[in-house]
């Protein structure tokens, strides 16, 4: 069993927007979980266009979440 987990996702646009969210889990106890990940959000990668993809209308959210959990 894992104490500590380390994750990533990329979601890529043709057009030139980017979302990665890195994220990591801690499981202190079998029925605990806390997971902290982080949304990174570019709307113009390549080319200065950001009404093209579909990040540039949520280009302002990039945000931290926090996720406690615990299963019974």
């Amino acid at each position: 069993a894992y104490v500590w987990e380390y994750s990533a996702a990329a979601l890529i646009d043709t057009q030139g927007g980017m979302l990665v969210q890195p994220g990591v889990q801690w499981k202190p106890r079998g029925n605990m979980t806390a997971n902290l990940y982080y949304n990174y959000i570019n709307d113009h990668i390549w080319g200065n266009n950001s009404n093209r993809n579909l990040f540039g209308l949520i280009d302002y959210a990039n945000e931290v979440g926090v996720r406690l959990g615990y299963q019974f």
